[in-house]
């Protein structure tokens, strides 16, 4: 059959238009819950990497500092015990360097124990983390855009 004219019948619009509702219910949810899933896989980024920094401080009986940025955390080790500055980088388990950095721009860490310019905390031999300062982190907190924060105790070195 040939038509009269060349534009589409009312059917064939509306028809388009309930596709494309249909699709749009189901994918702007999912986009809004992009940050809430890469910022929690950014937070379990950073518990894993604050985890591995103590257990190496432990194991290897040498300090090892993190310094921790907005989208980023890089991890060094003393090369000798008597040394107080870490100057070896620490891999990450994945051998990646970018493995601890966010993959989102939008989901980034704040808070005092972050500062992407020095090294933010120690992990010290003994299992205790301390600040830039010397001092024992006592409560220490590291926001994540979209989850709850990352609660640090020093004086144990547990990071949760």
């Amino acid at each position: 059959m040939r038509r009269a004219g060349q534009g589409y019948t009312v059917v064939e619009l509306i028809t388009v238009m309930v596709v494309i509702g249909i699709l749009a219910a189901i994918a702007i949810p999912r986009i809004t819950q992009i940050t809430e899933f890469t910022g929690s896989a950014y937070r379990s980024q950073v518990v894993s990497a604050l985890r591995h920094a103590q257990k190496s401080a432990l194991s290897h009986r040498h300090r090892v500092c993190v310094t921790l940025g907005a989208s980023g955390l890089s991890i060094k080790i003393a090369s000798d015990p008597s040394v107080v500055n870490c100057d070896l980088t620490l891999t990450s388990l994945y051998s990646d360097p970018n493995f601890y950095n966010s993959k989102d721009k939008a989901v980034t860490a704040s808070g005092p124990l972050v500062n992407g310019s020095q090294p933010t905390m120690f992990f010290q031999p003994n299992g205790e983390i301390w600040d830039s300062a010397g001092n024992v982190i006592t409560a220490g907190s590291i926001s994540i855009t979209g989850v709850r924060p990352i609660r640090i105790d020093g004086s144990t070195g547990h990071v949760e």
